[in-house]
């Protein structure tokens, strides 16, 4: 009789951790708006920049997300062609630490998710494509973004 309640009590404890579990990994929601608080450039053709919040403005858009996978857009100035915005996907890692993304005009994305509303960002381009001709450039970015204060209020 010690022996079955021994073990039905560890049942129960083992049940209840892998609820608590299954509970703590749902997919972050990394749907929003989401605004560049610090940004970092080198490209081939501009060189380094560092810039503060909003200058320019880099934005990103995740307009649906369904489990891992989500799509938005992204708006950006760019000094060879202007205002830019961009279509993109990606898909959120297993460990839900981490996400990979691709964009329209051939760059790549990854980002560390450091919080419910928060993420630092890393982009790899090659050969931007203009209206007029397309630029050998060779372009990184590093960004930290913040979910716009609009999106956490509701």
């Amino acid at each position: 009789m010690r022996i079955e309640l021994g073990f039905l009590v560890f049942l129960l404890i083992m049940v209840s951790c892998c609820v608590v579990y299954a509970e703590s990994a749902d997919v972050p929601d990394v749907k929003g708006t989401w605004q560049n608080i610090y940004l970092v450039t080198d490209s081939q053709i501009t060189g380094y920049k560092e810039m503060a919040e909003g200058d320019p403005n880099y934005i990103i858009v995740i307009e649906n997300q369904t489990g891992h996978f989500f799509e938005g857009y992204k708006t950006y100035h760019q000094d060879l062609a202007g205002e830019l915005k961009e279509t993109f996907r990606g898909v959120i890692t297993e460990d839900y630490q981490h996400f990979f993304g691709v964009d329209d005009m051939s760059g790549e994305s990854y980002a560390d998710i450091t919080g419910p509303d928060s993420f630092s960002f890393y982009y790899f381009h090659h050969d931007i494509p203009t209206m007029e001709k397309t630029y050998n450039e060779t372009r990184i970015i590093y960004g930290k973004f913040i979910r716009s204060p609009a999106d956490t209020d509701t």
